[in-house]
């Protein structure tokens, strides 16, 4: 496994895949609170034989500096970005993503928004409702995620969302 930092001007990650000739599983990584590139989970998910795409979605010079008002655009695009990658085997073209803390929520919250690219979802430690942004520099708490043309959705939508589609393939 060899790590490779994106080079793009609106991605922060590092990508990196199995060493294996095959293509494997993509796999979005997204950390926490604490921001930055959550890579400890391509030392994880690189002994499964997967690919991984470690995003910082906020806390990095390519983001916003605090955990508010988190584009979902910037997060469509990786997924795409993940999808895309000749490394990569989709199922039905989706892409798994795995979050810890307030990554897991976004995890959740990118499942419902964009589900023609997200397949399987491992949210640790997650939230059952969406809460507010963080930011220790502002007085007042913003929104989590926005998306350009949307209403916010409720967490309670969301969440609904994601039990339907999972109860349907359940079922």
């Amino acid at each position: 496994m060899t790590p490779v930092a994106l080079d793009d001007a609106e991605l922060d990650g590092v990508f990196a895949c199995a060493d294996t000739l095959e293509r494997v599983p993509g796999v979005l990584a997204l950390g926490g609170s604490d921001g930055g590139i959550p890579t400890y989970f391509q030392r994880l998910l690189a002994n499964e034989r997967c690919a991984c795409l470690a995003l910082a979605y906020h806390a990095t010079p390519k983001t916003q500096p605090a955990l508010v008002e988190v584009p979902l655009e910037r997060l469509e695009r990786a997924l795409r970005w993940l999808r895309d990658h000749p490394k990569v085997a989709t199922r039905d073209g989706r892409v798994a993503v795995v979050g810890a803390s307030k990554g897991a929520e976004l995890a959740l919250v990118l499942a419902a928004t964009f589900p023609d690219l997200v397949g399987p979802v491992v949210a640790y430690t997650p939230s059952s409702v969406v809460w507010s942004g963080i930011d220790f520099s502002a007085a007042s708490a913003g929104r989590l995620q926005t998306r350009t043309g949307l209403d916010r959705r409720c967490a309670k939508e969301v969440l609904n969302n994601v039990t339907r589609r999972t109860i349907a393939k359940v079922a």
